[in-house]
């Protein structure tokens, strides 16, 4: 493999030279995957979740529509949530009651307290059409009793309608209809989601096979707290639910389940996503949550943060372009080597610009990114953890050093001097807003509720000091708008609170009383009227630089 990044760029006649090889070999290197439409059909993940619907069950379910809708019109439970409780009890059948006389929608508490349902449900009977719509009807009146009953902190019971969109309520909804045990909770929080608001996203009857994390969980056999060593190999209700919508509405909900970029420590640092395709062998690396997102709905593994980076609109002193560049064969390359980033232009691929701002690969700012290829495939990787050097290394992928040198996350709270205390920032807060505390209850109970922690913004002194050493910082909040304000500006506060907008909730910390060379800026954000403050002159500049947000000026100082 030819080392371009070992290329010397002084010697005209080596770049002429570096020039001809690159046009020999073109056709094989430099590709790391980008789908187009004649490739995303036959996509499939590495986790196997991306198959049709068995067979026979689709042939049941197809057989009840006709039921399935007669009953979502009269009660206003979708019938694609019918189908998938049926499915999840009784395997979609209508010929015959199981043994149990719970029936086919398997509803033992109503066999026990309603003498016309046990004439419907008594074991081992032939289930007629007459019999069975009456099953339908019963199982919906149970479903929508479910729905109005039982709520989360996130979760509003009510009844369902045919065309539901609140996703949350339906999962919980299917959640209370086959029991609320502990060990799903226990599951959700080891899945990464909140164990009190969202328990049912640990639970396999509900949730098994919707996405790759979710391919072998284990199943809970009772509404116990004993987790068996079976797994569950049947679908979720709510994936069948969403299946049963169409594989598009199925793969486009999977991606309102990855992560954020939690790490960044602010609007200017992003994440670099790797997604992996499984038939091509091929890695795909990305700044864009769109374009993430939109690789896992078809079928690509999400493999997580491979590297964090500088936004395009955010370049720092001594960092250098990371360029990318793609060709007709859906090749793409992310390279910080101008020479070959010009020579590939020219031989047919197409400029996608800069993807992000690194460092020179000599540079000890952040760490090292390593670029590595695999001989076999044609495809390019990169990798700064040891855990995914080694991993490449063991996959065919030989190293061709390092590619260049990346930003840090500092979402890490250090301790503060005495006498002062951490002010924590949160981002992705209703509007789009941001929010700091220094409270540390307030801090965990919000990253508990799912809020994207991204570290400490600056330093406040703890207490009030002397008038001429520390001043106080206001908060307000407007329920209208969904939104924060700080001020240390005592008019502002007061014509605010004077608002019905606006309600005082009291001092938020105490800054300095005069200017210490260390502002808090205050950046007025265009796009949902609301204020970011930041101590990054680098992030007031961006913002300011792209219209994205004003300057205010200083809003006060640190300590």
């Amino acid at each position: 493999m030819l080392k371009i990044s070992k290329i010397p760029l002084r010697n005209s006649k080596k770049i002429a030279l570096f020039t001809a090889a690159v046009a020999i070999f073109l056709s094989s290197v430099f590709i790391v995957f980008r789908p187009n439409s004649q490739t995303d059909s036959v996509l499939a993940s590495s986790c196997d979740i991306f198959q049709p619907i068995d067979s026979l069950i689709m042939s049941r379910i197809n057989s009840n529509k006709s039921v399935y809708q007669q009953v979502a019109n009269e009660t206003g439970v979708p019938w694609e949530v019918l189908a998938a409780v049926h499915y999840r009890e009784f395997n979609n059948r209508r010929d015959i009651n199981p043994y149990n006389n719970q029936g086919i929608y398997q509803m033992y508490s109503i066999y026990q307290s309603d003498a016309r349902y046990k004439r419907l449900a008594d074991k081992n009977t032939t289930v007629t059409n007459a019999n069975f719509l009456e099953q339908t009807r019963y199982a919906a009146r149970f479903i929508q009793d479910k729905a109005r009953g039982n709520g989360t902190p996130i979760v509003k019971p009510r009844n369902l309608t045919a065309n539901e969109t609140d996703l949350n309520l339906i999962k919980n909804t299917l959640f209370s209809y086959n029991g609320r045990a502990s060990s799903y909770a226990q599951q959700a929080q080891a899945l990464g989601f909140n164990r009190t608001n969202q328990p049912f996203e640990g639970s396999p009857y509900v949730m098994n096979k919707f996405d790759c994390k979710r391919t072998s969980m284990n199943l809970i056999t009772a509404d116990g707290s004993n987790v068996a060593n079976a797994k569950d190999t049947r679908l979720g209700a709510f994936t069948l639910f969403a299946r049963l919508k169409g594989d598009s509405y199925w793969t486009s909900l999977q991606v309102d389940n990855l992560p954020g970029c939690a790490e960044a420590t602010n609007t200017t640092v992003s994440c670099v996503w790797r997604v992996y395709n499984q038939n091509t062998k091929k890695y795909t690396y990305t700044v864009s949550f769109e374009e993430r997102n939109r690789l896992v709905a078809q079928g690509y593994s999400y493999e997580g943060v491979a590297f964090f980076a500088n936004n395009p609109v955010a370049q720092r002193a001594g960092n250098i372009p990371i360029y990318e560049l793609r060709n007709n064969q859906n090749g793409s390359l992310l390279t910080a080597n101008k020479l070959e980033y010009d020579t590939l232009k020219q031989h047919g691929w197409t400029d996608k610009g800069i993807a992000f701002y690194g460092n020179p690969s000599d540079s000890n700012a952040g760490y090292n990114v390593h670029r590595f290829y695999n001989p076999t495939t044609g495809a390019h990787a990169f990798a700064r953890s040891a855990t995914d050097i080694n991993k490449l290394r063991s996959s065919g992928f030989t190293s061709e050093g390092v590619a260049f040198s990346t930003v840090t996350p500092r979402n890490q709270a250090t301790t503060a001097p005495s006498g002062q205390v951490n002010v924590y920032r949160f981002g992705s807060m209703p509007g789009n807003t941001h929010f700091w505390t220094t409270d540390l209850n307030e801090r965990d109970s919000m990253i508990r509720s799912g809020y994207r922690y991204e570290g400490v913004a600056w330093r406040a002194y703890r207490n009030t000091q002397s008038a001429n050493i520390s001043k106080p910082v206001y908060r307000l909040y407007s329920a209208p708008m969904k939104k924060h304000l700080f001020t240390a500006d005592t008019n502002e506060r007061d014509v605010l609170n004077r608002t019905s907008s606006w309600k005082s909730e009291g001092i938020a910390f105490h800054a300095a009383a005069n200017n210490t060379g260390k502002p808090v800026h205050r950046i007025y954000l265009n796009s949902n009227h609301a204020h970011l403050f930041s101590t990054d002159t680098n992030e007031r500049n961006a913002l300011v630089r792209t219209g994205i947000g004003r300057d205010e000026g200083a809003a006060w100082y640190q300590p």
